[in-house]
C-alpha cells in the first residue's frame, strides 16, 4: 500500500534554547558515543497536514551508548521527569546523537520510527550530530479496516483493523534568543578572517609571546552566560 505524498514544508520543529544547551553539552562531553533520551515538545500551531508547528521544550538523557548505537528500554523515569518539570501537556518523542556521522536516518531509524508510530497517533525522531547538523521526522498513524463482500453480496466479511504509518521530514529552526548569538558569532568570525592578514618575514627571535587570555572553558561561561542560569539544566 503505498503512502500518499504530504507536503514536506509543512511541518516545522522549533529547538528551545535550553534543548539546544543541553544538546550541545551532551555532544561535547560524549563526542564518541551515540546517545539517546525521550524528547519533550508541544504543538504550537497547526496541524499535520497544513502548517504544523511544534515546538522541542526539554529532553531527559537516557541511554549512552557505543560509537554506533544507542538504545533505552521504557519504564517510568521520563514520565517521573515530565511530572516534576512542569510537563505534564508535553508529547513524548525520541532524540538520539549520530556523534561524529552525518544527520540522517538510516535503517535501524525508520524502523524505530514504524514501530513507534503504530503505537501513538504521532512520532516525532530528533537526530542531532556533534557538528550542529540536526534533522528529524514524524509520523500519523492511519486506521483501516478492509471489508469484502461474498458472492451475490449477500454477506460482508470485515478483517481486523490494521495501522499503517505515514511520515515525512520536520524542517527544524532554532528559538530567536540562540538564532542571535549564533548569528552574532559567525558575523564576528567572519570580520575577523577577512580582516586579518598573514604575517611576512617574521623574524622569530623577535616575536612576541602573549598570555593565554581565554581557553574553552571561559569561552563556556561566556557562551551560557549570555542565558539565566536557571535555564541550564546538564541532562
Amino acid at each position: 500500500m503505498s503512502t500518499p505524498i504530504l507536503n514536506e514544508s509543512s511541518c516545522k520543529l522549533i529547538i528551545s534554547t535550553l534543548v539546544e544547551q543541553k544538546i550541545s553539552i551532551c555532544c561535547r562531553t560524549l563526542p564518541n558515543n551515540e546517545w539517546s533520551g525521550t524528547l519533550f515538545y508541544k504543538v504550537v500551531s497547526g496541524t499535520y497536514d497544513n502548517n504544523l508547528v511544534l515546538e522541542a521544550q526539554d529532553f531527559y538523557l537516557r541511554d549512552v551508548g557505543s560509537a554506533t548505537s544507542t538504545e533505552f528500554d521504557d519504564d517510568a523515569d521520563a514520565f517521573n521527569y515530565q511530572i516534576e518539570n512542569n510537563l505534564e501537556d508535553s508529547i513524548q518523542g525520541l532524540i538520539h546523537s549520530h556523534n561524529t556521522m552525518s544527520t540522517f536516518f538510516s535503517g535501524t531509524d525508520d524502523n524505530t520510527l514504524k514501530s513507534m508510530g503504530k503505537q501513538m497517533p504521532h512520532f516525532l525522531s530528533l537526530i542531532v550530530n556533534n557538528a550542529g547538523k540536526y534533522c528529524a521526522k514524524i509520523t500519523r498513524r492511519r486506521a483501516l479496516q478492509t471489508c469484502y463482500t461474498s458472492f451475490y453480496g449477500k454477506e460482508e466479511t470485515c478483517n481486523d483493523t490494521i495501522y499503517i504509518v505515514e511520515d515525512k521530514n520536520v524542517e527544524v529552526v532554532f528559538e530567536s534568543a540562540y538564532n542571535e548569538i549564533n548569528n552574532y558569532i559567525k558575523d564576528k568570525i567572519s570580520t575577523l578572517t577577512a580582516s586579518s592578514k598573514p604575517a611576512t618575514n617574521v623574524n622569530p627571535s623577535k616575536t612576541k609571546s602573549y598570555p593565554t587570555l581565554w581557553n574553552e572553558n571561559d569561552f563556556d561561561d561566556v557562551y551560557y552566560n549570555h542565558y539565566p542560569k536557571n535555564t541550564i539544566q546538564a541532562p
